[in-house]
């Protein structure tokens, strides 16, 4: 999965087709980075279309922020996201929420090294610490985040 229609196609298929998906923490993540990353990438598709992603990612949101509160990878992810974009998730979350969640990912998991990177200005790592961080997650990158190439594609395309 490594296109944009295949993420629409993953998107589809999530709508329509799973039952339990409100529930799911694994499929309500990767529903909405992949909506969150057609947005920002401004994918343009006749099946799917900017306000529906954008539906469907601020419902997931809203699902996620009161159900997983404490999970590491719900709080690292849209930490992240909203850290990026902010303005795709008003008025359900503030602009700085997303940097604090990023920071309690990380204090939830201070092991996991994605997390650790994407603190690494609040941490004041040195670029000797940052380049080790992107080596290990680099090699890696399945321990730190679940495998899913939408994730690892985007994420590994971060590091230097």
């Amino acid at each position: 999965m490594n296109t944009n229609n295949e993420y629409i196609k993953y998107i589809l298929g999530v709508e329509f087709h799973s039952k339990d998906m409100l529930t799911n923490q694994e499929v309500l993540l990767k529903e909405s980075f992949l909506a969150w990353y057609l947005l920002i990438e401004g994918y343009q598709n006749e099946e799917i279309d900017d306000e529906l992603l954008t539906q469907i990612l601020n419902r997931n949101t809203s699902c996620l922020v009161h159900s997983r509160k404490n999970d590491s990878k719900s709080l690292f992810l849209l930490g992240w996201m909203v850290s990026i974009s902010p303005w795709f998730f008003t008025p359900l979350v503030q602009e700085n929420d997303g940097q604090i969640w990023l920071f309690k990912a990380y204090n939830i998991d201070p092991s996991n090294l994605l997390f650790k990177w994407a603190v690494r200005d609040r941490l004041n790592l040195s670029l000797n610490q940052i380049g080790e961080l992107e080596t290990s997650i680099k090699e890696k990158f399945e321990y730190y985040f679940w495998d899913f190439p939408p994730f690892k594609d985007y994420f590994l395309g971060l590091l230097h």
